[in-house]
């Protein structure tokens, strides 16, 4: 990626550079590069992609949630929770991204479209603190 981003290599290197790379690739695609190279833009592809991403799953009605728990969630847990999340957010399909955080002591922290909600035993506890 850094060669592609390098000011001093002309495009028709970095072109180059792809056409070698990129032989078994979608020519579509490979197109694609060309584009971004000859506009200065491939610096950008990360922002492109996850804009394209976030685009096919709000066609398919996908929503992606990233699940914050203490330890690694079995694939039964993960499932109910993903049926649960489907009919919270109103969506078809639920993918979940499980992520780990040692410090909670329990429960579980979902964030989804900008909302959080923390269903953690540390939320829990520091709400009891704050009533007493």
């Amino acid at each position: 990626m850094k060669v592609l981003t390098y000011p001093r290599i002309s495009s028709k290197q970095k072109k180059e550079c792809i056409k070698n790379v990129c032989k078994s690739m979608n020519e579509i695609f490979v197109n694609f590069l060309y584009v971004l190279i000859d506009n200065n833009r491939v610096d950008k592809i990360k922002e492109i992609y996850e804009e394209f991403t976030n685009l096919v799953n709000e066609k398919n009605n996908i929503l992606i949630v990233n699940v914050i728990s203490a330890s690694k969630l079995s694939s039964s847990q993960l499932n109910d929770l993903e049926i649960k999340l489907a009919e919270y957010f109103g969506k078809k399909h639920i993918s979940i991204n499980p992520l780990i955080d040692e410090k909670l002591i329990g429960g579980i922290k979902v964030i989804a479209n900008g909302k959080s909600i923390d269903l953690s035993l540390n939320s829990k506890l520091q709400s009891l603190k704050d009533n007493i």
